[in-house]
């Protein structure tokens, strides 16, 4: 029995990543290949090829973003860019949903772009009980005139799905900067802890270490 009980961890050990990666694909290519549903019916790859082939949803997807990107890097696309922007920020609900969305994306997909500065070391939901949060930036607006010395924007994600979570100001002598990447702090988020980074190398005694946030 033992041996039965360590022969089906292993094997779950085995299939479990696999199966939900490849359920993510799946899921992922299903849901690019609605984009064919644009094109006229005589157009469609199953059509023209008499079989299915998953995946020209992905490459269709991929070719539109590329052109719309082509477009809007030139002088007439960023005019038509802006006159679109001016246009939805006029209407009523769309403009608040739109331009918050704007907002979120701009950071986290231009170049310039850096939606997850750090990975911090918090104390959340209470005192003594500590977690892992991600540097966003400084709180502003009129949000600082009630706020009393130094605070940083940081948000908390949960566990073992981080596109949920809590958007905190904490005090700056609060929080703690760690010593690894976002990668790798989110990595140990997912995973709930199992999946441990490297421990950094101790810095030379001659070099003062850098002091937390």
């Amino acid at each position: 029995m033992a041996s039965i009980r360590r022969w089906l961890l292993a094997g779950l050990l085995v299939l479990v990543p696999l199966a939900i990666t490849l359920w993510v694909l799946d899921w992922i290519v299903g849901t690019l290949d609605q984009t064919l549903l644009i094109l006229p019916g005589a157009w469609h790859p199953d059509k023209l090829l008499g079989f299915h082939i998953p995946g020209f949803g992905v490459l269709l997807t991929l070719l539109i973003v590329l052109l719309m990107g082509a477009i809007a890097s030139n002088f007439f696309g960023k005019k038509l860019v802006r006159w679109g922007n001016s246009f939805l920020s006029r209407i009523p609900i769309v403009r608040s949903i739109y331009s918050s969305v704007k907002q979120v994306s701009d950071t986290v997909f231009s170049e310039n772009g850096n939606a997850f500065r750090k990975a911090l070391l918090v104390q959340w939901p209470r005192e003594g009980v500590w977690t892992i949060g991600f540097l966003t930036g400084t709180p502003g607006g009129d949000v600082v005139n009630h706020l009393q010395g130094d605070y940083l924007s940081v948000y908390v994600p949960t566990t073992p799905n981080p596109t949920g979570g809590y958007f905190v100001m904490l005090k700056k002598s609060d929080c703690i900067e760690l010593k690894m990447s976002v990668d790798e702090a989110l990595t140990y988020v997912i995973s709930m802890g199992v999946v441990v980074p490297a421990k950094p190398a101790p810095l030379p005694a001659t070099l003062p270490l850098t002091p937390p946030l």
